[in-house]
């Protein structure tokens, strides 16, 4: 998965041959679901990063902060920030030790979100806990330039020079990008001082020189003790902008940690004042409904819903799919969607879909059926995702004429067969022992290509298997060879077994 796809297949490319590995039957280990997480995260896609991360207690294995960094970068780069420092508060509910990778993301997700006071939080909790190291300083040197703290600049530039702490040249050319807009002399000096050294040595990978620090320091000290008189309005607005900030921050953290106590009643007066300063971000909502979905019958629960049922949401679906995708209950999750429902948020598409997954994972097609039936009152039409999680649910709970119904009404809408509903009926069609629907089924796969007809053969000869028909097993293992196809030994072994 990691070395035989290039990166420039991308994440679909990675998802593609994970479809593949589990209709063949291979559990996934953790390596291989940690890579996908961070293929999701390089992607920006967190929905997506939420539900690999979802898999690994069902694949037998334990969270790890390899996959907690790849779905906070996930968030981050899709700028849901509020979820990237929930997940650093489960990292520690779970007493899972963040490495130097967490606290970078971390900070980048602060000073994406325009949270300086954060940042130098973050920064110090991270060489009480990990050490100082070149990355680490690095991009908090830049979060401080982007956000005008030139003094957390100064402090950070001193700091990595007494560790002893090697920066790389470019780190002068991306300050100085930092600090474009409100100080373009300075930026210029920057730039000059990076193209003269850039002359002099131009290897890109050696360390910052004694010359280059040095100058890069004094144009920095320059800036913290007097802001040039060209930019004092500039200045002054940011200054100003600062306690708006520090302020809606303060607030979200005392939300955050009375939701984790259990005080609604507080949590009820810190939201009445974000509301107050201006309309909350989707995310805040979502992580708001999230605790609520943990906790049930907290005292209250029904003075917070009436005040966040008051916050004019903008129709920003990602929050909420993320915050459901975190909950590792079938329960919480439902009752994350009926809070949703009660606050006036009508879901998505991508949210019914996730519930009707989570419903075939608990084997309730009942349930799977009511989330299918709501995407026509959402005004939305079902995708291929959400027939196959109904024909999941169906399978799993052993509704297998069920299956061919829902088959049949997805011929009559005109939805073109891919792979994971052809697998799932083929083993339903196994199960329930209708060896001509599997062949039907199989006539299906010239126009599949080489890599899905595989894993559908592979299938096929399975559910014979199961269907007590030795015969056709034959005949799909002797086509198989003849086209050829790859049966590994292991997939053999199965079909013998079954």
């Amino acid at each position: 998965l990691n070395d035989e796809l290039p990166p420039s297949d991308g994440l679909e490319a990675k998802e593609r041959y994970f479809v593949l590995m589990q209709s063949i039957g291979v559990v996934p280990s953790l390596v291989t679901i940690n890579i996908l997480i961070d293929a999701c995260a390089k992607a920006a896609k967190p929905l997506r990063a939420e539900h690999y991360f979802g898999m690994l207690r069902d694949c037998g294995h334990e969270h790890n902060v390899i996959a907690f960094n790849g779905l906070i970068e996930a968030n981050s780069r899709a700028n849901t920030f509020e979820r990237c420092f929930e997940l650093a508060d489960r990292m520690k509910a779970e007493n899972i030790e963040p490495n130097g990778v967490t606290f970078v993301q971390l900070i980048k997700a602060a000073a994406n979100s325009g949270q300086r006071g954060r940042v130098s939080e973050l920064l110090d909790e991270a060489v009480s806990r990990v050490g100082a190291s070149s990355p680490l300083f690095t991009v908090a040197i830049l979060a401080f330039a982007r956000l005008g703290g030139f003094d957390g600049v100064r402090n950070c530039l001193a700091g990595a020079q007494q560790r002893g702490l090697s920066l790389r040249p470019s780190i002068m050319s991306s300050i100085a990008g930092a600090m474009e807009r409100t100080h373009p002399v300075e930026a210029g000096e920057l730039r000059r001082a990076f193209d003269a050294g850039r002359l002099d040595n131009p290897d890109a990978n050696r360390s910052l020189s004694s010359t280059e620090f040095a100058e890069v320091v004094r144009i920095v000290e320059g800036l913290t003790q007097a802001v040039p008189a060209a930019h004092t309005s500039k200045a002054v607005n940011v200054s100003k902008k600062s306690p708006t900030w520090k302020t809606l921050d303060k607030l979200r953290s005392s939300l955050d940690s009375h939701l984790r106590q259990g005080d609604l009643e507080r949590a009820a007066d810190c939201f009445e004042q974000i509301l107050a300063s201006g309309q909350p971000r989707a995310d805040l909502v979502a992580s708001v409904i999230r605790h609520l979905a943990c906790n049930p019958d907290l005292p209250g629960e029904p003075r917070l819903l009436s005040i966040v049922r008051r916050a004019s949401v903008p129709r920003v679906w990602a929050p909420f799919g993320v915050a459901l995708n975190s909950l590792d209950r079938f329960g919480h999750r439902e009752r994350f969607f009926r809070l949703m429902a009660s606050v006036g948020i009508v879901p998505d598409l991508v949210v019914l879909n996730m519930l009707i997954h989570a419903a075939a994972r608990e084997a309730k097609p009942d349930r799977a059926e009511l989330y299918f039936k709501l995407i026509a009152v959402c005004h939305a039409e079902p995708n291929m995702h959400s027939y196959t999680g109904l024909l999941d649910a169906c399978f799993r709970g052993q509704l297998f004429a069920r299956c061919f119904e829902i088959e049949d009404e997805m011929r009559q809408r005109g939805v073109v067969m891919t792979l994971p509903p052809l697998v799932v009926l083929v083993m339903a069609a196994g199960h329930a022992k209708q060896t001509h629907r599997i062949r039907e089924l199989v006539n299906e796969a010239p126009r599949l290509s080489s890599e899905d007809t595989e894993a559908l053969y592979r299938v096929a000869v399975s559910a014979c298997a199961w269907a007590g028909d030795l015969d056709s097993m034959r005949q799909y293992l002797a086509e198989a060879f003849q086209r050829p196809l790859s049966f590994t030994l292991r997939s053999v072994a199965a079909a013998q077994q079954a």
